[in-house]
């Protein structure tokens, strides 16, 4: 029977498992976050309306032309490039969600793999599930299920790395059902384009 207590086990939870979740977070906040931040992106989409509109009204014309046409096509190129750039930071935001809950489950299956699992086990695949885990786990007498952050981990976590990695289906439909606030997007509202 494992012991789910051995030093081993607690060293390498303290010195491996959370060091590799807190530099995912490091990353995401400290190094990606800032260089693609709201306000770089509207500094960026502002350039680019004013260089449009600057080429536009920098070429030879025929005397017929509207500068609002230019301003108009000026101003699209801009909240084009803020829409994209919107989506592409929304996109890896995603990413790093599924990266967590990636490396959370290695972690798990790790730890279950090695220290759950009788020997002649750890190599058999058709063990290598969560709920093998879980089923486990409770005959040590730890009910995974019961604590606190489960629900955090399964109904919600586990969710949205599956709906980010799958788009529609199952995993959305339900995360859509218990947080509805998911599937708004953070940054851009309609409202939002018009000011």
């Amino acid at each position: 029977m494992a012991n789910v207590w051995d030093p081993f086990w607690i060293r390498a939870i303290r010195t491996e498992f959370v060091p590799q979740i807190n530099a995912i977070v490091s990353v995401l906040n400290e190094r990606f976050l800032p260089q693609i931040n709201e306000e770089t992106i509207n500094a960026e989409s502002e350039r680019i309306t004013q260089d449009a509109w600057e080429r536009y009204m920098s070429m030879p014309g025929t005397g017929e032309e509207d500068p609002a046409d230019f301003a108009d096509i000026a101003e699209s190129a801009g909240v084009s490039h803020l829409v994209l750039m919107l989506g592409v930071r929304q996109g890896m935001l995603n990413l790093f969600a599924v990266a967590l809950y990636h490396a959370f489950e290695q972690q798990i299956m790790w730890f279950h793999r090695k220290n759950v699992l009788n020997i002649n086990e750890e190599n058999n695949e058709k063990l290598f599930k969560m709920s093998e885990f879980l089923n486990r786990m409770k005959t040590l007498g730890i009910d995974l299920q019961n604590f606190p952050s489960w629900p955090k981990i399964n109904d919600e976590f586990r969710l949205v790395a599956n709906t980010v990695k799958h788009a529609e289906g199952g995993s959305s439909h339900q995360l859509r059902q218990k947080r509805p606030d998911m599937f708004r997007h953070p940054d851009l509202s309609f409202s939002a384009l018009l000011s």
